[in-house]
């Protein structure tokens, strides 16, 4: 399925640096290729790896990889929820309070990493069940308008950032 970029009005700016690193073209396609890119790179993860935190205070591999399942749940929720036309505003999401409630750091490696890849897929589904005329619904999140393509754009763009952190700051 093919999204326009969205325009700079359609979303907060912060999201801005998520959205940039999102090629044209087919959007359902590139999702699906992250499962495949984000699952081969972590495939040899050891759980001392899976428990490695680059500096004090900062995430561990494994609360990394949570947190992309959370932020997959949350922004695909935001997506379907104005897609389908509610109009209730959406609340913020603090990263910071979800992370220690995933208890990620008690889980094993795979089930953390099967997590986001669940999610993903089902926001896959969602996104291709999206009639083209729901890309450009408008809804407030965070205080913030937002449209479903932008919501959709923010997820591989967020994936392609902490990929990115993950290779220089985990796996160097």
């Amino acid at each position: 399925m093919t999204m326009h970029a969205p325009q700079p009005s359609e979303y907060f700016e912060y999201y801005h640096k998520y959205i940039a690193l999102v090629p044209p073209g087919d959007l359902a396609q590139l999702m699906h290729a992250q499962i495949g890119e984000v699952t081969t790179l972590l495939a040899g993860v050891t759980p001392t790896q899976a428990d490695y935190s680059y500096a004090p205070g900062k995430w561990t591999l494994k609360e990394v990889v949570g947190h992309l399942a959370d932020t997959e749940r949350v922004f695909g929720f935001r997506a379907l929820h104005i897609s389908r036309g509610d109009q209730s505003p959406l609340p913020s999401f603090d990263q910071d309070a979800w992370l220690p409630q995933g208890r990620f750091h008690a889980l094993p490696f795979a089930q953390v990493l099967e997590q986001w890849v669940t999610a993903r897929r089902a926001n896959l589904a969602a996104l291709e069940g999206t009639p083209s005329a729901a890309a450009e619904r408008s809804g407030v999140v965070s205080g913030h308008p937002a449209t479903v393509r932008a919501l959709y754009h923010i997820l591989p763009g967020h994936v392609t950032y902490h990929v990115a952190l993950i290779k220089r700051d985990y796996l160097a």
